[in-house]
């Protein structure tokens, strides 16, 4: 499994029988969730919910398409999606669309010329394949690799990008998550909107109550926000770049990290955000480290989230002196000598693997001196079997 891979320290542990162990279980969706999530005009959960042992896995039917979660966090964002999708759908039904859409075909033609004189404007075309792998290393010094879901460089160059980012928002939808369905919609809006003179004033009704903005879910400042507003991915690097640097973290894990694909723009911002707030705190290079060796979309979700858990338990609980390196996860230790793993989980089973990992993290944290409790602080639930073992290996959770 994806997130027991990610947790996986490594260590021997004793052996034990299998019925020591639990298997992950079959949730019913009715249960988990709050009425307004669970169903609404536009979407249905299916009621039954796969657990892997770490997060909950559900399926969204819906009058737009059938959608997969892979967390609760990311239910969430799935749910606000679809309701962006239906209000998208109900403004190209408008004539005030069909209009602006219509004057935008005769621009796109504009454009397309504009993009045939200026070929160095557009990473298509018939540019070489050579000339190709310098423009990309050029970028990579400023910018890293671009996402699936970002423009292609004619785009912003002509403000399409920052229209598109403008209409997102309205929405309450991230511009740079992979959901096809929901951008190709964007587009034709944004480009309506850019090229035809559709208002961003025409995203009046409301877009969906069940989960909150996607940016809101996922815990943005204001201050973060109007910068994942404002600014095109060039200069979300840049500013994610520096802060980095100014935080200490080595030159060449930086670069790791920001040429790292399975980071949005958004993922991106909100994990560095999270590390900048937490001023004095040190070695934050070693929660950047592991987050380095996130390669899927949902484990770039997971190290932003755990980012921000780290940040509320610093801001909340205890004062974090440092982050160390535990196997191959970023633990925090605090002022109090207290040992924290913050694991934005949804439900933990006490799986072989989860075994291996704390008794591989006591091995650990027996040659640390001054550790005076061990702390596991989850977002989500824990089964009884999990609690009982993990009290009994010394760990307080929260």
């Amino acid at each position: 499994m994806l997130l027991s891979a990610a947790l996986f320290i490594g260590f021997p542990c004793a052996a034990q029988s299998r019925e020591q162990y639990e298997d992950p279980p079959i949730f019913r969706a009715v249960e988990l969730l709050p009425k307004e999530l669970l169903k609404g005009p536009q979407h249905e959960v299916k009621d039954r919910v796969v657990n892997d042992g770490y997060m909950n896995h559900y399926t969204i039917e819906s009058n737009v398409g059938v959608f997969r979660a892979d967390s609760n966090a990311e239910l969430r964002i799935r749910v606000q999606e679809i309701y962006a999708i239906a209000a998208m759908d109900g403004i190209r039904g408008t004539a005030e669309f069909a209009k602006s859409f219509k004057q935008a075909g005769a621009n796109t033609l504009r454009t397309a010329k504009n993009v045939v004189v200026h070929p160095i404007d557009t990473l298509s075309g018939a540019a070489s394949g050579v000339s190709r792998i310098f423009e990309r290393a050029g970028e990579n010094l400023f910018e890293g690799p671009k996402g699936e879901t970002e423009d292609r460089r004619w785009k912003q160059m002509v403000g399409f990008s920052k229209t598109k980012r403008e209409y997102a928002a309205q929405f309450g939808v991230d511009v740079y998550l992979s959901n096809q369905v929901l951008q190709e919609k964007l587009d034709d809006i944004a480009w309506a909107g850019y090229a035809g003179g559709l208002s961003v004033g025409i995203v009046t009704m409301p877009v969906g109550g069940a989960a909150g903005t996607a940016l809101t879910a996922l815990g943005a400042t204001k201050i973060t926000n109007d910068a994942l507003r404002a600014m095109p991915p060039a200069d979300l690097r840049i500013m994610n770049h520096e802060r980095l640097a100014a935080m200490g973290i080595d030159p060449s894990v930086i670069e790791l990290f920001m040429l790292n694909g399975a980071f949005s723009p958004t993922h991106q911002t909100l994990l560095v955000a999270a590390l900048d707030e937490m001023k004095g705190v040190a070695d934050r290079d070693q929660f950047v480290r592991f987050a380095v060796l996130s390669d899927e979309e949902d484990v770039a979700l997971f190290r932003q989230r755990q980012a921000q858990l780290y940040l509320g338990y610093h801001k909340s609980v205890d004062r974090i002196e440092r982050f160390v390196p535990v196997g191959q996860l970023a633990a925090a230790r605090t002022r109090a000598g207290h040992l924290v793993f913050a694991l934005p989980l949804d439900y933990l089973a006490w799986s072989e693997s989860m075994a291996r990992v704390i008794d591989g993290t006591n091995r650990v944290v027996g040659h640390m001196p001054g550790i005076k409790e061990k702390q596991l602080w989850l977002a989500g639930s824990l089964s009884p079997m999990a609690r009982r073992e993990l009290e009994k290996r010394g760990w307080k959770i929260w």
